[in-house]
């Protein structure tokens, strides 16, 4: 079984930090947080992608898990009308 860290834990310090610890700690791979800083999707343009692919190589973790922010900011699904909805939608599909 491996074991990743999501780095959502880490949503108020650098991404580097995250990718230290979960080598130090021998941690298997990176959950990325799709929230702002980490990997906030309307943020990542090609400079960011390779940022956080130099991450990965220099501590030798993968980043196989992927996870939008949806419990938040501005995408809060429970609380939504019709057009926060579609916008919801939007940006999960």
């Amino acid at each position: 079984m491996e074991i990743g860290l999501f780095t959502s834990g880490y949503q108020y310090l650098n991404l580097e930090r995250a990718f230290r610890d979960a080598k130090a700690l021998d941690y298997d791979f990176i959950e990325l947080w799709g929230g702002f800083p980490h990997a906030y999707p309307f943020d990542m343009d090609e400079d960011r992608i390779q940022e956080i692919l130099s991450l990965s190589r220099k501590y030798n973790l993968p980043i196989p898990i992927y996870t939008p922010e949806h419990n938040g900011y501005p995408y809060n699904y429970m609380l939504a009308d019709s057009n926060q909805m579609k916008r919801i939608t939007d940006y999960f599909f």
